[in-house]
């Protein structure tokens, strides 16, 4: 919460700032007034709705705190769809046993028709299936959630889901290629850091650690609450 504040501080201070000299510069008062009212608004906005979830953990990465989120804004919401957005947090913040627990609680009837719950329950049960080593089942998993009709956005960040299927299928060459063109395109960081982690799996599994070590290395220094940094700390122990 504390970041939250910082951020709708610094937002507000330097609108108002822009307020003052547009003001100085043209005297169009009322004009200024409505342009900065408008620009406060969509400001906390963003902070107070949006940032309850996505900004949580795309922007902050601050896997813990999103779950928090989830706990209080969603648990009168239907049982399915608050069980799917608390296995989606659970395993951003490496809890798969509770993580597991709450996608059993999923009708998956439910939620049909509901595109971002949907895409939230499948990545959890892809999480969990590649927690546990289980290529059988992520290949089931995988080839259930393609049959669903996503948008085009969502569609197109469809490939990262194939990504530890090809590491379970140690196609680590592969995955080298395929990372290094599709992390630059990321934005979300919690995206990004997942990635980073594939892709120093599919180095150590080629051998290349040099390569492999210098991602770690960065994944490592970073201040996120996130379970990717961790796993990265982790594997870079052992080489």
């Amino acid at each position: 919460m504390l970041k939250d504040t910082f951020i709708i501080t610094g937002k507000v201070i330097g609108l108002v700032i822009t307020f003052y000299i547009l003001d100085y510069l043209f005297e169009k008062t009322a004009l200024i007034i409505a342009i900065s009212v408008v620009g406060i608004a969509f400001v906390l906005y963003e902070v107070f709705f949006k940032s309850d979830f996505d900004y949580k953990l795309s922007r902050m990465c601050d896997a813990e705190g999103y779950l928090e989120k989830i706990k209080i804004k969603l648990n009168n919401k239907d049982e399915s769809i608050y069980n799917s957005h608390l296995a989606f947090a659970y395993v951003y913040t490496g809890d798969y046993k509770n993580a597991a627990n709450a996608i059993s609680k999923v009708n998956i009837e439910s939620i049909i028709g509901k595109e971002g719950v949907l895409v939230k329950y499948y990545t959890a049960r892809l999480k969990l299936a590649y927690n546990n080593k289980d290529l059988e089942t992520y290949s089931s998993i995988l080839k259930e959630f393609s049959e669903i009709k996503l948008s085009s956005k969502l569609q197109s960040n469809f490939q990262i889901h194939e990504i530890p299927k090809l590491l379970l299928e140690k196609k680590y060459q592969e995955v080298v290629d395929i990372l290094l063109e599709l992390i630059p395109r990321q934005d979300a960081r919690n995206v990004i850091m997942e990635l980073e982690y594939y892709l120093a799996v599919a180095h150590i599994g080629i051998k290349n650690m040099d390569d492999a070590e210098a991602v770690l290395v960065f994944v490592s220094g970073k201040k996120y609450n996130i379970v990717y940094v961790e796993k990265c700390k982790e594997l870079l122990e052992t080489l």
